[in-house]
């Protein structure tokens, strides 16, 4: 028996996604997404909701990186958002980071993040956190852990080395033709890692009618989880 998922950054209108994490999504664009998905006739046929809150309550850009998934195909169980620094359970800034930054989880398990963008140090201690937020997923006896994101940081870099060589962390697929822009990622990790299957796999444009709706290409793959 096989668990099948496609997971998609945005684009979820014509993606038809299972699960569709989002980064940097304020709280207008997160109605208007939802909204225009739940809009009878529904484009996709389902019903959407999300899980997640805003990285800095009570503050201007209200950014948050939420997690939809179609209610027909979901009972969330469990869910939270960790704030990547040294005091996680609350709103906070990590290191040397410009910005909070934050994880979504939800148990299939998914997990959504967007490491900052200046800060060295901030990027390589939160990859030491995700590790950790996805160890408890592996006692609870999960077969696969995934994370994406935007992690502000080239293939060969250090914080992909940690996540890679000794974080346990192996990506979805690695796109060799991809690789001077890349910053966004999908990882896997668990104990049935090796039976996680790539059906498919693409990144998709940024750009229709002429106009360039995002400065990021949405990563897509389409898994199943054997077993």
């Amino acid at each position: 028996m096989s668990t099948q998922i496609r997971l998609v950054t945005f684009n979820i209108r014509y993606a038809a996604p299972t699960l569709a994490p989002l980064e940097e999504a304020t709280a207008s664009q997160l109605h208007d997404i939802l909204a225009a998905l739940n809009q009878p006739p529904s484009p996709t046929g389902l019903t959407w909701s999300h899980i997640g809150t805003t990285r800095c309550p009570g503050s201007f850009p209200d950014e948050s990186n939420p997690i939809l998934y179609p209610t027909q195909s979901f009972l969330p169980s469990r869910s939270a958002t960790l704030w990547l620094s040294s005091t996680p359970d609350r709103p906070s800034r990590g290191w040397d980071a410009g910005l909070h930054r934050i994880v979504t989880t939800k148990s299939v398990v998914v997990m959504n993040t967007h490491l900052d963008h200046a800060g060295r140090k901030a990027r390589v201690e939160s990859v030491g956190l995700l590790g950790r937020v996805a160890r408890e997923w592996d006692g609870e006896g999960v077969g696969a852990v995934f994370l994406g994101g935007d992690f502000n940081s080239r293939p060969g870099s250090e914080v992909v080395r940690r996540m890679t060589v000794g974080g346990g962390w192996r990506e979805v697929v690695d796109l060799e033709w991809e690789e001077r822009g890349k910053i966004d990622y999908l990882f896997v990790r668990g104990e049935k890692v090796e039976g996680v299957v790539v059906d498919r796999f693409e990144v998709l444009g940024n750009e229709a009618e002429g106009v360039l709706f995002s400065d990021h290409r949405a990563v897509v793959a389409d898994v199943r989880v054997l077993g």
